[in-house]
C-alpha cells in the first residue's frame, strides 16, 4: 500500500514539475544507484543532478525553480536535503537519526518545506524553514 501511494505521489509530482517548465524531473537507478535527473520535455538533454552513491528520491522544486528539495539516505538515515540547480553543494535540511523523513513539499512562497517524518510513535507531518530552523509539527 505504501509503495503504491508513494508511486502515485511521485507521478503527481512529476506532472507538477513538468507544468510550465521546459524540463521534467524524476529519479532513476539507471546507473545502479538512485539519483535525481532532469530531461527536456522534448526528451533531450538528460542530466543527473545528484550523482551520489546513496539513494536520492522525491525531488520537488522551489516555486522560483532555482532549487529543489529531495529525500536521501546519504548520511545514514533518510533526511530532507536542498540543492540549488547547477551547483554542486547539497545541504541537509532535517536531522532526525531515529526516524525517516520523506515527501518534501515547498510552501507557495518558498520559505518553508512540509514533509512526512516517521518517528518512533508513528508518521507525522512537519514543517521547517528552508534555513533548517523552526521545525514544527
Amino acid at each position: 500500500m505504501f509503495f503504491g501511494m508513494t508511486f502515485l505521489f511521485s507521478l503527481i509530482v512529476l506532472a507538477v514539475n513538468a507544468w510550465g517548465a521546459s524540463y521534467i524531473s524524476f529519479y532513476s537507478n539507471r546507473t545502479g544507484q538512485s539519483d535525481i535527473y532532469i530531461i527536456d520535455t522534448n526528451g533531450k538533454n538528460l542530466r543527473n543532478l545528484t550523482n551520489h552513491p546513496a539513494g536520492d528520491y522525491s525531488a520537488t522544486w522551489a516555486p522560483d525553480g532555482r532549487s529543489f528539495a529531495f529525500r536521501s539516505n546519504r548520511d545514514g538515515a533518510f533526511e530532507i536535503y536542498i540543492k540549488t540547480f547547477n551547483e554542486a553543494q547539497v545541504r541537509r535540511l532535517t536531522n532526525h537519526p531515529e526516524g525517516a523523513d520523506s515527501d518534501p513539499a515547498w510552501s507557495p512562497d518558498g520559505n518553508w518545506i512540509a514533509f512526512i517524518s516517521q518517528r518512533p510513535d508513528g508518521h507525522h507531518i512537519y514543517k521547517i524553514d528552508i534555513n533548517g530552523k523552526n521545525l514544527s509539527p
